[in-house]
Parts: structure tokens; C-alpha cells; sequence
């Protein structure tokens, strides 16, 4: 068989290899883009979360004389992590006015929920975010590490 007559039919090993290492970074890198764009949705659903609790301490507030309970670290909903305790008052205060938040992805964060705290005329929810690189609180401020924000009443 003379070579200058032979046609080369398909891809060779090297070739195809090539293409399945390009289609393999390219994977990986979506897959790590769309990891960052969930956690961003879930922060930002936590953050939307806070707006609508603030709004509905708010009217409650307004209710009572402009008074908030005095309680102290209690979580706003019944599935809160291990950094505060579910109240029954707390949640009997604000459920006129908001159905219960829950967390998108509780198992993310070693303390979720929304948690609230007054005392002597002072009032703050605390609250737990997880891109850790980018801190951004919505309406509240960080507060005590790069994960954790605070929005104060006063």
C-alpha cells in the first residue's frame, strides 16, 4: 500500500484525549461556578428573610406600643441551630404578621436561623451568612466574624 494514497479516517488517541481533558476543565470549572452562584442565592434569601422578619417585628411593635419582648437570644423559628432556642412567645408576638422563615440549607452553617435579642428597650437580630468571602449583610452590618451579621431596632 503506497502512503501517499492512504486517507486518514477518524481521530487519533492523542486527539481524542486531548478533547476529553478540555471537556473535563471545563466541566470542573462550572460546576465551581455554579457551587458559588447557590450560595449566594441561599445568602441572599437569608438576608430577604431578615428585611421581612424586621418588617414584621416592626408592626408588631407598633401594636404594643412601640414596645419589643424582652427576650434574649432566641431564634425566630422553630428550626434553629444549636446557638439558640425556639420561643413559643417570640414566635406568638410576630406570626400575625409573617409566616415562619426557614433556612435553605441549615446543615451549611454551624448556627442558622434568625436570632433575636432584647433587652432594656434594645433590640438586634444576629444572623448567619456562608460565603465567607464576601460578607453582605442586606439591611444588617457584620458583626463578630466574616459569616455573621447584626441589624439593630434603636
Amino acid at each position: 500500500m503506497n502512503r501517499d494514497n492512504y486517507q486518514q479516517k477518524g481521530f487519533t488517541l492523542v486527539e481524542l484525549l486531548i478533547v476529553i481533558a478540555i471537556i473535563g476543565l471545563l466541566t470542573t470549572s462550572a460546576v465551581i461556578v455554579l457551587n458559588n452562584a447557590r450560595v449566594k442565592a441561599r445568602d441572599l434569601k437569608r438576608n430577604s428573610d431578615v428585611v421581612q422578619m424586621v418588617k414584621a417585628l416592626d408592626l408588631a411593635a407598633d401594636n404594643t406600643g412601640g414596645v419589643l419582648p424582652d427576650i434574649s437570644g432566641r431564634c425566630l423559628s422553630t428550626s434553629c441551630g444549636a446557638c439558640a432556642s425556639y420561643d413559643p412567645d417570640l414566635h406568638d408576638f410576630i406570626a400575625p404578621y409573617i409566616k415562619e422563615p426557614t433556612d435553605p440549607n441549615p446543615s451549611s452553617l454551624s448556627c442558622w436561623g434568625i436570632q433575636y435579642n432584647g433587652s432594656e428597650g434594645s433590640a438586634y437580630l444576629y444572623w448567619q451568612l456562608e460565603d465567607k468571602t464576601n460578607n453582605k449583610c442586606g439591611i444588617g452590618r457584620s458583626w463578630g466574624g466574616p459569616v455573621s451579621c447584626r441589624y439593630d431596632f434603636n
